[in-house]
C-alpha cells in the first residue's frame, strides 16, 4: 500500500499506509489462496468512479523487477 501511495504522499510508510488509505476512502481488500497459483504474489489495483472501473495487476519476479500482467482485468 505504501508503495502505491508514495508518489502522492511522500511521508507515508508501511505502518501508516492502512490508516491513511482509510482516511482517504480507499478500500483495501486482501485475498489469499490455499492453492498455489501461477505467481508467488500478485497485486491488483482497481479504481472505480461513477463512470467506469479500471484495473491493473502485476507481480515482482525473482529478478526483482516488477511486471504488469493484467490491464482492465484481462491477463
Amino acid at each position: 500500500m505504501a508503495g502505491l501511495l508514495r508518489p502522492s504522499l511522500v511521508d507515508i510508510n508501511v505502518v501508516s499506509a492502512p490508516s491513511i488509505a482509510a482516511q482517504r476512502g480507499i478500500v483495501i481488500e486482501e485475498m489469499t489462496r490455499a492453492v498455489q497459483g501461477d505467481y508467488e504474489s500478485f497485486i491488483t489495483l482497481s479504481v472505480t468512479t461513477a463512470n467506469q472501473e479500471r484495473a491493473v495487476g502485476g507481480t515482482v519476479f525473482h529478478d526483482g523487477k516488477p511486471r504488469i500482467l493484467a490491464i482492465k482485468g484481462s491477463k
